[in-house]
């Protein structure tokens, strides 16, 4: 299921932060068969895992907020994740760590995993380091 999950507005309308999700948990789910005894304990203490091993995932796309509404932005993100959490056990959204949307999402050292992705990219024209790249569904 693909659809907008929400927008942040103020008083007069105005759009000021937004998101989507791809609620792939509800059509595929991510089954742990018999984890090994140290990753069930430590799921059993810092919640690392659902206590029933089913993984349903949450792919938010396309965050986006206005310069200076940073603040909103997170907040929009702490009220999708609980908004969320009725339809799936994780949120997982990608960002290149030079994006300023990064700071969007409060990360603890304990949300894990945070894999590293390299994108190869192939065009006519030599790609400029400088650009940012974005996920699909970026705006």
């Amino acid at each position: 299921m693909h659809g907008p999950v929400g927008i942040a507005i103020d008083a007069y309308g105005n759009l000021l932060a937004g998101a989507r999700a791809w609620f792939r948990g509800l059509l595929k789910a991510d089954k742990i068969n018999d984890p090994p005894l140290p990753i069930r304990i430590m799921s059993g203490i810092f919640h690392l895992l659902p206590s029933d091993y089913v993984i349903h995932d949450i792919a938010v796309t396309g965050l986006w907020y206005e310069p200076d509404k940073l603040h909103i932005a997170q907040y929009l993100w702490e009220a999708m994740r609980w908004r969320c959490r009725e339809y799936g056990t994780t949120l997982v959204i990608s960002f290149d760590p030079r994006d300023p949307a990064r700071n969007v999402v409060n990360l603890k050292p304990w949300h894990q995993p945070r894999p590293e992705i390299v994108v190869m990219v192939q065009g006519p024209t030599f790609i400029d380091r400088n650009r940012l790249l974005y996920n699909k569904g970026r705006v």
